[in-house]
């Protein structure tokens, strides 16, 4: 969990830094016994938490420009509080997880997970670990000091990956091959990702905050100087609203109900607090979405329903304690 929380939050992207982290952590867990589903369950509690304190990640800038306060505001109100929630929390829901799983065919086999590498890797020379941790961190140096978005990702990747190959003396023909065959694995993921997109942009014609900013827009006039009310409204509307265009999402929310919030009373902190719960809540849930499928790909579990159970199990305390810090806070 910690291992993923640091990549993520170094390269502000979650598939693509689970996507580093994962064939690395796989063998581990399978040695020690944890199922499949309770794996993707470590890998999504570290990984959304890392997601959720990147200093660059497109949605968490969009949350500190429209409340306009520093990274340490909104690390302190909004996003270090979950991480530490997640932290202290997840390892219970790891292990439930893993209660509910064990000796029910969920376990991995190890032969899968190290099969035709196992063969190579008493001799693959030591430059090849060298070059990828040097790789990964000159990786993580440049896109925190450039604040690449997250198409970086996408060159970084492949790149390690040759970097890595090249350092490990293999020909480029079986550099492409190990990579194909990696990727390959993945492409149901991909296509996944693609199909989602199409339904975001779909969703975001439709204009569902307008829709309901019309309908109960004069009723949230009328609770105006009550600015713990007014924060739980727009932040449960923004939970409902489009899953995955975090940071779209964030400006819009920012745009219809701001001048709403701030005449209610609602301040900065508050506001961090309201955007991030709007923006990021329903990756814990009620419904599955793209982050859940896309670490149950990395982990190589099928079983959304463990992964629901684990965002549920999240999302509920992390309920409770936003809800404390509003009441403090407006």
């Amino acid at each position: 969990m910690i291992a993923c929380l640091v990549l993520v939050a170094s390269l502000g992207t979650l598939a693509g830094a689970l996507a580093i982290a994962a064939p690395i952590v796989l063998p581990i867990t399978a040695r020690l016994g944890y199922t499949r589903s309770a794996t993707a369950s470590m890998l999504f509690i570290g990984g959304c938490a890392g997601l959720t304190v990147a200093p660059f990640a497109g949605s968490n800038v969009a949350i500190m420009t429209a409340a306009d306060v520093s990274y340490l505001t909104y690390l302190g109100y909004g996003a270090g509080p979950l991480a530490v929630l997640s932290l202290l929390l997840g390892p219970f829901v790891v292990a439930y997880i893993q209660r509910r799983t064990v000796r029910t065919g969920d376990e991995y086999d190890l032969s899968e997970l190290v099969a035709d590498d196992s063969a190579h890797t008493p001799r693959a020379p030591r430059a090849a670990t060298i070059a990828f941790i040097a790789a990964l961190l000159v990786s993580v140096v440049y896109a925190t000091i450039t604040e690449a978005g997250t198409n970086f990702p996408l060159l970084a990747l492949p790149l390690l990956g040759v970097v890595t190959g090249i350092a490990g003396r293999l020909p480029a023909r079986d550099i492409a091959e190990h990579m194909y065959r990696g990727g390959a694995k993945l492409i149901s993921i991909l296509l996944l990702f693609w199909l989602l997109a199409a339904l975001f942009a779909l969703i975001d014609e439709l204009a569902p905050f307008k829709v309901i900013l019309d309908a109960i827009g004069p009723e949230l006039a009328t609770v105006s100087g009550f600015g713990f009310g007014v924060a739980i409204a727009i932040a449960v509307l923004g939970w409902v609203g489009v899953p995955g265009a975090t940071a779209a999402q964030v400006v819009l929310l920012d745009k219809v109900f701001g001048t709403l919030a701030a005449s209610a009373g609602v301040g900065p902190a508050a506001w961090v607090v309201v955007l991030l719960f709007a923006s990021k809540a329903d990756t814990y849930g009620p419904f599955p979405n793209a982050n859940m499928v896309g670490a149950m790909g990395q982990a190589r579990s099928s079983n959304l329903k463990n992964m629901m159970i684990t965002g549920w199990l999240m999302l509920v305390p992390a309920c409770v304690m936003y809800a404390g810090i509003l009441l403090v806070t407006t």
